[in-house]
């Protein structure tokens, strides 16, 4: 990772294999599975020139589970997908074709591959069809939708260079438009969460 990405990211451990997010890790006797132990001092922060830093909430395990999907994800066309690799299933995922439509989609099978066999195909996010969770690509079925965010509300940001990305939030908080959520209280501000009401410029109000 480049040294501009160290500042304003960080993985389970480091390149050396030490602590980074995970304080501790296992593994599994049949060595098939690790388990990390994450820190609770690591918080979301975004920079504003008249705010400065603000704490946005903690990093979670599920912050660290949405990173690992969306890297292995073929639509997000991520250089970095190849390190993910070791993790059961993410190749298959990234390898295959990344059209729904005209072109098929099945983890682990090429189109071709789909074709020959017959196979019917996982079904893509926010798309009708499922009756469990195995039916949809990498994402949960919820009342017969596959849904990325499975009960949590699916957002997408609209403005600036991610145009047209998902992510998830909270049922009781705010989607900003150029990502993120607002909890309950704050607002977007300028397309950003704010932990509170926007000033009359509608700019998130400075720390005390």
């Amino acid at each position: 990772m480049s040294e501009a990405g160290k500042r304003i990211a960080s993985g389970l451990l480091a390149v050396s294999v030490a602590p980074e997010l995970a304080t501790a890790w296992s593994l599994s006797a049949d060595r098939l599975t690790y388990t990390f132990k994450l820190r609770d001092d690591v918080s979301w922060v975004r920079y504003t020139p008249t705010g400065g830093v603000q704490k946005l909430g903690p990093v979670t395990a599920p912050d660290v589970v949405y990173g690992v999907k969306r890297t292995c994800d073929p639509r997000t066309a991520s250089t970095y997908a190849y390190v993910d690799y070791i993790i059961a299933g993410c190749k298959a995922l990234n390898t295959v074709c990344a059209e729904w439509g005209d072109t098929d989609c099945c983890l682990g099978l090429t189109c071709n591959q789909v074709r020959e066999h017959g196979l019917l195909c996982c079904i893509p996010y926010d798309q009708p069809g499922c009756t469990k969770d195995k039916d949809c690509c990498d994402a949960e079925c919820v009342e017969g939708v596959c849904r990325q965010c499975g009960t949590l509300q699916t957002c997408q940001i609209s403005s600036g260079p991610v145009t047209g990305q998902i992510f998830c939030c909270q049922q009781n908080q705010t989607c900003c438009s150029a990502g993120g959520c607002a909890p309950p209280g704050g607002e977007c501000c300028n397309g950003s969460p704010c932990d509170t009401p926007c000033d009359v410029n509608g700019n998130c109000p400075p720390v005390a």
